[in-house]
């Protein structure tokens, strides 16, 4: 016979006056089962905890606790009770401050319905019977995707906490976008100049292994023990022999456009990104290669391999961080500013390029007919807020800061020099940006809150023609302008939805990753075990990015330190002689947890949120979850309902 112990918790009195426990106590004594019923003034402070502990453990071996909300206390009361010996399977947490004594006026009314519900948690936990499951073991490495600053980041402080840590990069270089940048916002630091030695520092640790030129095709298992598939593509140079000497470069006859200086500044077709570039390894653009065997002569270490295949990397890891970044906003989809039409209209990546001292231009301001430009106008939210589906819906973030960081650099290259920023509304409230604005008026720059409704040509000095509104003044004009720079948003690119798809982790109505929760689990995606940093799930700037980095590792560690781990009780099991494998509960699950294996259903208890909408979809009732089964929900809803 099950031996039932009731647990009411007076919430330092607080639903003892909204409820009559007496009578509560008095009922709940005639249920079947129910040997006690206890009270206590406070059952989460400790010495309540140690209550329950005792009591339960040496009288009771199933428990019923009622007390206050399930999201605040349950686990902690159910991890108690299993230090007492009693499987968290045969405890039921009922919450009766919010549902009751919080909700009701009247006395009797509350009482009433606390009994009911009671009543149901006893025949519900009566019928439970304890689950066994078996610990994960936990592998002892990290995979983190994507190798910006915050995947960077992320990856060394994961290899100095003593754990493996795989760093897969789509790209020949780890850096991201700031490694294309001149400067950051709002101390003016030379980006590559800070981002250097961390690029470095991610380079040289021995638990860091970085696999560049490679995206993530499969990923299968769980929390503790995921099991993924890396797809290297071919790079056409062996990174072991090659040591980054260069003598491929200087014989190449062949040129293609640079990715890293936008396009603006040609590359050979055997390159690496950038001079920092880490890992300091050459590839081939197998496209344009001519494979005229030139590079194959220079190299003494015999590195060249026009056979190169693609390769596939298995990896075993315990948890996966996703900080794979975003992508600028295609202005050419803005055509009212004729980008890609009027030479002089760039984007303020392209300007970043320009007037950086290792750019095309080695550091000048110059148009595109090589004069230098004296006037200069910026205009903000180009793909940001933007309402008719062009780009995202919302602010872009780090888009003001950084305008007005160019503009100051403008004005530090030539003080004779003219600047304006046609803004939406000026947004600076991060730490030090109110200073940078303060700086931009002193050093004379003008600010027009405007978002200007075309850019035209002067056929006759081929300069561009800003058209606005002033909108504190109403005045509308033209500004002729010698370079106009178009602060681009930034959202989500097709590699963020293909990753989202293999990791099983919703996207949010624009494309980015999407949080399990956006304040309290900020850097958790719904997949446990699965961590996001970085602007993969929205905008962000580099301080934001590299303090996500951070928290993403300390989330991974918390999983990495330990040697095992306990499954989750409440999930979904499948009776394959009962399933037709019809898969509609794989259609139910918001998870992606549930996949057609052998012609039947198939549950990822990893991925498994225990929420039975599968159990409500399957029509043969082949699928149930553990430790809520059918019987139990039917003489729960039974007693529920039953007339005092």
């Amino acid at each position: 016979m099950k031996r039932v112990g009731v647990f009411l918790c007076t919430c330092g009195g607080q639903m003892s006056q909204a409820i009559d426990f007496g009578e509560v106590r008095t009922t709940l004594l005639d249920e079947p089962g129910v040997v006690e019923v206890l009270e206590h003034n406070s059952l989460c402070l400790p010495e309540g905890l140690e209550f329950l502990k005792e009591r339960a453990g040496a009288e009771f071996d199933r428990v019923v606790v009622a007390a206050c909300s399930n999201s605040v206390n349950e686990q902690t009361i159910k991890q108690t009770l299993g230090g007492g010996g009693i499987s968290s399977s045969c405890v039921e947490v009922v919450n009766l401050r919010e549902e009751c004594a919080n909700v009701h006026g009247d006395r009797a009314q509350a009482t009433a319905k606390a009994i009911g519900i009671l009543r149901g948690a006893v025949a519900r936990v009566g019928r439970a019977n304890p689950v066994q499951t078996q610990k994960i073991k936990v592998a002892k490495a990290a995979l983190v995707v994507g190798g910006g600053v915050a995947g960077t980041q992320c990856a060394i402080d994961i290899g100095n906490a003593g754990h493996k840590v795989y760093l897969v990069e789509r790209e020949p270089s780890i850096g991201g976008v700031m490694a294309q940048l001149d400067k950051t916002f709002p101390t003016m630091d030379c980006s590559i100049c800070i981002l250097g030695p961390k690029l470095s520092e991610a380079g040289r640790n021995k638990n860091i292994t970085i696999i560049p030129n490679a995206v993530v095709k499969s990923v299968q298992g769980r929390m503790g023990d995921f099991r993924v598939q890396v797809e290297v593509k071919p790079t056409y140079v062996d990174p072991v022999k090659c040591n980054g000497c260069g003598a491929c470069i200087d014989v190449c006859p062949v040129y293609q456009p640079n990715k890293y200086d936008v396009d603006l500044k040609p590359i050979k077709a055997i390159y690496s990104p950038f001079a920092q570039a880490v890992p300091l390894k050459y590839v081939i653009n197998k496209d344009i290669c001519v494979e005229c065997g030139m590079c194959m002569k220079a190299c003494g270490l015999s590195a060249i391999n026009l056979n190169d295949v693609p390769k596939t990397v298995e990896l075993n890891v315990g948890a996966i961080v996703a900080a794979t970044g975003a992508v600028p906003f295609d202005a050419r989809k803005k055509p009212q500013y004729r980008y890609g039409e009027i030479d002089d209209v760039i984007t303020n990546m392209e300007f970043e390029r320009v007037i950086c001292a290792s750019g095309p231009t080695g550091g000048l301001m110059l148009r595109k007919n090589g004069e230098h430009a004296k006037t200069v106008a910026f205009i903000q939210c180009v793909g940001s807020r933007e309402e008719d589906g062009s780009g995202i819906e919302e602010c872009s973030f780090y888009c003001c800061a950084a305008s007005m960081k160019e503009a100051r650099l403008i004005v530090e290259h030539d003080p004779e020099a003219k600047v304006y920023i046609f803004y939406t509304d000026l947004r600076a409230f991060g730490k030090g940006w109110e200073g940078l604005y303060t700086r931009c008026r002193e050093d004379g720059i003008i600010f027009i809150r405007s978002k200007p409704s075309e850019i035209k040509l002067n056929a006759e000095t081929i300069r561009p023609i800003v058209v606005y509104e002033d909108t504190l003044s109403g005045r509308k004009a033209e500004l002729e302008v010698d370079s106009a720079v178009l602060a681009v948003g930034i959202h989500p690119d097709e590699d963020t939805k293909e990753l989202a798809r293999v990791l099983r982790i919703p996207v949010d109505r624009t494309g980015f990753l999407e949080e399990a929760h956006q304040k309290m689990r900020p850097l958790e995606s719904n997949v446990d075990g699965i961590f996001l940093a970085g602007t993969c799930h929205g905008p962000r700037d580099i301080v934001e990015s590299v303090v996500e980095g951070t928290g993403a590792a300390s989330l991974a560690v918390s999983i990495l330190s330990k040697d095992e781990l306990e499954p989750p009780v409440v999930v979904a099991k499948v009776n394959t002689d009962k399933c037709t494998g019809c898969m509609k509960c794989e259609a139910a699950c918001l998870y992606g947890a549930i996949a057609p294996e052998n012609g039947k259903a198939s549950v990822n208890e990893g991925m498994c949120k225990g929420c039975g909408a599968c159990a409500s979809a399957c029509y043969q009732a082949a699928i149930t979850l553990q430790d809520w089964s059918r019987n139990q929900l039917l003489r729960q809803v039974s007693a529920l309902v039953r007339e005092p």
